[in-house]
């Protein structure tokens, strides 16, 4: 009686949880006795904006915030994590991607997402998987023509600005595999807002084909430690949720995160 009184004590006192909080599943793959694993709620400053697409706190199926978004359902909100209240919305049913454990599922047509604010950032790191490479394919772009994250065929941006792959400076990838897209631009700009589509155009030429997982922007060029936490954060999460080492594997071998996550 003792053992089972014990054991319905543990179950009321642990967390309830949704099976795809991000968060919840950080917390989890923490071996007992271990530090604590550093995440992007452990920056202090700088911060933009923070999108968890495996986090289903944050994602709802209406744009009030009301109804929870499921796995296998569509997503119309995205909350923003950073505390800066940045989120994203889209009203129209058929253009609002699908909820997976791999990340917010975009058709590669109109699928997309937009703030009603703009934001200010020099610094984007994302982790996505990429389909089919499309003619300057969008995947954050701004209020003008201007395409943050894009390319033609390749990751090269209209804004300027150094694009790397995996932590590694490149401009292009491989169609239908995960990786790590980054950019660090010349100076910061406040005209980001949308999010899946390049703006202007919002077609199916220029709509993201794919996965996006999760998102974050600083609003000025991290240092190298906390470049090298995000892409390690990044890489060994993404690739626990998707059963999969090409992350991890991805990144530089001199890469301090390259046979552990990082701690706090």
């Amino acid at each position: 009686m003792r053992y089972l009184l014990l054991l319905i004590a543990l179950m009321l006192s642990a967390p309830c949880v949704r099976a795809q909080d991000g968060a919840a599943w950080w917390g989890v793959v923490e071996a007992a006795g271990s530090a604590e694993l550093w995440t992007p709620a452990d920056m202090t400053n700088n911060q933009a904006l923070w999108f968890d697409m495996a986090d289903l706190d944050t994602m709802w199926s209406d744009t009030n915030g009301t109804v929870a978004a499921t796995n296998g359902g569509v997503c119309a909100r995205i909350d923003d994590k950073s505390g800066n209240g940045i989120n994203v919305y889209q009203n129209t049913g058929a253009k609002q991607p699908t909820v997976t454990t791999g990340g917010l599922l975009f058709d590669g047509t109109d699928d997309w997402f937009e703030s009603t604010a703009s934001f200010t950032a020099q610094f984007f790191l994302s982790y996505v998987k990429g389909g089919t490479a499309k003619n300057w394919m969008g995947m954050f772009t701004a209020t003008t023509s201007e395409c943050i994250l894009g390319g033609s065929g390749d990751l090269l941006p209209f804004s300027g600005g150094t694009v790397w792959v995996n932590g590694v400076t490149s401009t292009t990838y491989n169609a239908n595999t995960s990786f790590l897209w980054g950019l660090q631009r010349p100076t910061a700009s406040n005209k980001e807002r949308v999010l899946g589509v390049e703006y202007n155009s919002r077609k199916s030429s220029r709509a993201w084909p794919g996965y996006i997982g999760e998102v974050l922007c600083l609003t000025a060029s991290p240092t190298l430690e906390i470049r090298n936490k995000l892409e390690g954060y990044l890489a060994w999460k993404w690739d626990k949720i998707n059963g999969d080492t090409v992350l991890v594997t991805g990144l530089p071998s001199a890469h301090p995160y390259k046979s552990a996550a990082p701690t706090q």
